[in-house]
């Protein structure tokens, strides 16, 4: 493996890690146009040089593809295990 901290491969991996970690989930996918409940997006935490971290972007809450602005966003970072959900409503 030669980038371990990585979420995945690729743009899916954090839509695994979804389906994966939690039982009967809402759907989730990292395409902006599918029907999904929940759009992910894989980032580089903070001091990080790997694609570490989630963000799970609440389709029906105020949403815009951007989780800096959106209504309700969920943060998850594998490194630390750290979960942030965050409001803009």
């Amino acid at each position: 493996m030669t980038q371990p901290n990585n979420i995945g491969r690729g743009k899916k991996g954090c839509n695994d890690l979804w389906n994966t970690l939690l039982i009967a989930p809402p759907s989730v996918s990292h395409n902006k146009k599918t029907d999904s409940d929940f759009l992910s997006i894989r980032y580089s935490s903070e001091d990080s040089s790997f694609q570490d971290a989630c963000y799970y972007i609440n389709k029906h809450y105020q949403y815009t593809a951007d989780p800096l602005t959106s209504g309700i966003v969920i943060s998850y970072n594998s490194t630390t295990g750290e979960v942030i959900v965050i409001t803009h409503l």
